[in-house]
């Protein structure tokens, strides 16, 4: 027993070995064929095979492999693992190591088929387009870009814009002219007082930044440029003909000489062997039966993946729907605990506040009994602010308790909300794997049957053609047999070799050909889903832009308005200030119209300069005028501003006393006009000034 328990370990020893040196042979085979290398032997080359193997194998077979055992959710708990490559439990190196090259081996065998099928459709394709283009005589447009002869083609640089500006200075016109600047300028007052006029007048001659030429040496000089420009294109034409004929003569030497090679090699073609054509034939068979065997690993595989898809997919809804309503069942558990903690908490708080106005009653009585008291209202006072400390203390603590509660129950809908969207894109992951695992497998399985029949086709018209042949060359070899001509005899096997490689070489052109259609069909129909898919992109932006511009024009608009609304308000204020500033002022000229009445007669009437002007004469055209808000449109209204100010001075240094109600009056009044026309903007400096000049004056008087 001992004994065969050493064997067997070093049997296991001798597999593992032979498992790692295929793995480090495949790897390398791999990494070569990837990087488009002979060998790595530099860093660079190293880290970069390190982490394509990484990336590309090593990571998705661990997955596939953890899956398998069982722990499909390791490396998503573990991301670390991936990257150091550590294997899962209940796993052995061996199974790994095995994998590996089995995954290594399907993409270098795909890599292989793909370019040995690639070239040889290359190389068909070629032969099938080059014959058409003979049969079609299409003569090829780029053969004078092979080196196959030179010729050197000099076209003369021609001078037509030199001899286009000795022209134009030639027929230039050389007559001087002057321009005349003229300025003026008329500033008036707001009195019409006083005008300034100036006017400057300046004669400059012609200087170098003019060109003048008459219309006729125009029209010479354009003619002259035309012949030349058609006599250029003409010798242009001239010689580019000559020089394309020389390139069509070689071309038509080289297409000669291409003939003669063609038929060269159809003569030697005709005088192939017989074997070509059996072992064609049992190539075929080979290949056939390969692909038989493909189609049966491909088949078992598919359905081992299908089945495996399936237990994955049925294990995540089992465990979804058991977290779901795991979930749910708390939620519903948190919800029942939330209302009965509110329940509880609406009495203590009810509670609380009964037991707070029994308090404040009797404190209330106390309070009315204390009244009668000197220092009643100091108690009162201080009991006031203590209830109201304990009013406030209370809210706060209840909107804290409030806030509280909101913030738990968001955060809880929050982490609800969270699981849920993870479960949500667990679930269309899952689907979108399922349905791209199914049009893979319809793909490659209508792919197969489509490679299956069309070998299949060619196996049976390859068969009819051979026995057809077989019968062919039995009745020449009885033909022959009586006459016993050795020469006749070769000859006839000559000539069913060469039909039999023509008819193979037929049938493999026909194929090509079917091949290069669909592929052309293809090329259209992807060409016709970019174009759509282009023009739906193309919508998409229009239709951004459009809602960008819409909702830039609104906000605008909102701005606009928001603006004009603050203007209005602002206008509607201050003629509201204004307007209760006029009635109150009339209110105290209605009162003093009896004292100023008394001393009217001895005030000197003004100047017939203020009569005749459109100046303010009466209070209330005074009072309007000094309240009036200042701009900065004209000069006129400035002046005027001013002429007011020094009239009201006058008026005022009259020997003439006021009454000193209406100087009480507007010390009370101004002040909130300030600041109210402040608030709103307004500038108001010289009414102000007006008023306090006012105001000196009368406490002088």
């Amino acid at each position: 027993i001992a004994t065969g328990d050493h064997l067997s370990k070093y049997i296991r020893l001798e597999l593992y070995i032979v498992e790692c040196i295929r793995l480090e042979l495949v790897r390398n085979a791999w990494n070569t064929t990837k990087l488009n290398v002979l060998s790595i032997d530099t860093l660079k080359t190293f880290d970069e095979a390190f982490s394509n193997f990484r990336d590309e194998i090593r990571s998705p077979v661990l997955r596939q492999l953890a899956t398998t055992v069982g722990y499909s959710n390791f490396y998503n708990d573990f991301p670390a693992a991936l990257l150091t490559g550590q294997l899962p439990p209940n796993l052995t190196e061996y199974e790994c190591k095995q994998a590996l090259i089995m995954r290594i081996l399907v993409e270098l065998e795909g890599k292989f088929m793909m370019n040995d099928t690639l070239k040889r459709f290359k190389r068909e394709r070629t032969l099938v387009l080059s014959e058409r283009l003979r049969e079609e005589n299409s003569l090829p447009t780029d053969l004078w870009k092979k080196q196959q002869f030179t010729e050197n083609f000099s076209v003369l640089r021609p001078h037509i814009l030199d001899d286009f500006a000795k022209l134009l200075s030639h027929y230039e016109c050389k007559d001087e002219q002057s321009t005349l600047n003229s300025t003026t300028m008329i500033e008036e007052a707001g009195d019409n007082d006083s005008t300034i006029v100036s006017s400057t007048v300046t004669n400059s001659p012609r200087t170098s930044d003019f060109y003048c030429i008459r219309r006729s040496d125009l029209e010479l000089c354009l003619k002259e440029i035309g012949n030349r420009m058609m006599q250029r294109e003409r010798d242009n034409y001239t010689n580019y003909s000559f020089y394309y004929e020389s390139l069509l003569h070689n071309a038509r030497q080289l297409i000669g000489l291409r003939e003669n090679e063609i038929k060269s090699l159809r003569s030697q073609v005709q005088e192939q062997q017989f074997t070509i054509e059996l072992e064609s034939q049992l190539l075929i068979l080979s290949t056939y039966f390969d692909l038989i065997t493909e189609l049966i690993h491909l088949r078992l595989v598919n359905a081992q993946l299908k089945n495996d898809k399936q237990l994955r997919f049925d294990k995540e809804l089992n465990k979804i729907r058991d977290r779901f309503q795991s979930i749910n069942e708390q939620l519903l558990s948190t919800n029942l605990l939330l209302r009965t903690r509110f329940e509880q908490y609406r009495e203590q708080l009810y509670n609380s506040t009964i037991t707070i106005i029994k308090e404040i009653r009797t404190e209330i009585y106390k309070m009315a009994h204390a009244k009668l008291t000197s220092d009643a209202k100091s108690i009162i006072d201080q009991q006031n602010i203590e209830q109201t400390k304990l009013i406030h203390n209370l809210q706060d603590e209840i909107h804290l308790n409030q806030e509280k509660q909101t913030n738990e129950a968001y955060q809880r809908e929050c982490e609800w909300h969270k699981e849920q969207f993870e479960l949500e894109k667990i679930v269309g992951q899952l689907k979108y794997e399922l349905d791209r695992y199914q049009k893979r497998y319809v793909y490659k399985t209508t792919q197969q049957v489509e490679e299956v029949q069309t070998l299949k086709k060619a196996n049976n018209y390859l068969r009819k053609r051979i026995l057809t042949n077989e019968s062919h060359y039995k009745k020449i070899f009885e033909t022959e047999n009586k006459s016993e001509n050795k020469a006749n005899l070769e000859r006839d096997d000559d000539l069913r070799q060469a039909l039999n490689q023509k008819q193979i070489i037929e049938t493999r052109l026909r194929w090509m050909q079917e091949q290069s259609n669909q592929l052309v069909l293809r090329d259209h129909e992807l060409e016709k889903k970019t174009n759509e898919y282009e023009r739906e992109n193309r919508a998409m932006r229009l239709e951004q832009t459009y809602v960008k511009r819409n909702l830039l024009q609104t906000k605008k608009k909102l701005e606009q308005e928001r603006s004009l609304k603050i203007d209005a308000f602002q206008q509607v204020e201050t003629l509201r200030t204004n307007l209760n500033e006029i009635e109150e002022e009339l209110e105290q000229i209605a009162l003093n119209d009896g004292a100023t009445s008394l001393v009217s007669a001895s005030i000197a009437p003004p100047p017939s300069r203020t009569i005749g002007s459109s100046r303010p004469i009466t209070p209330y055209q005074i009072f309007m005028a000094r309240n009036r808000p200042m701009t900065s449109n004209s000069q006129y209204q400035r002046d005027k501003q001013r002429f007011t100010n020094s009239r009201l001075r006058c008026y005022s240094t009259t020997p003439t006393k006021r009454v000193q109600t209406a100087n009480v009056h507007i010390e009370k009044i101004t002040p909130l006009t300030e600041e109210l026309l402040s608030n709103l903007g307004a500038t108001t400096s010289p009414a102000t000034s007006s008023i306090k000049m006012l105001r000196i004056k009368s406490a002088k008087t």
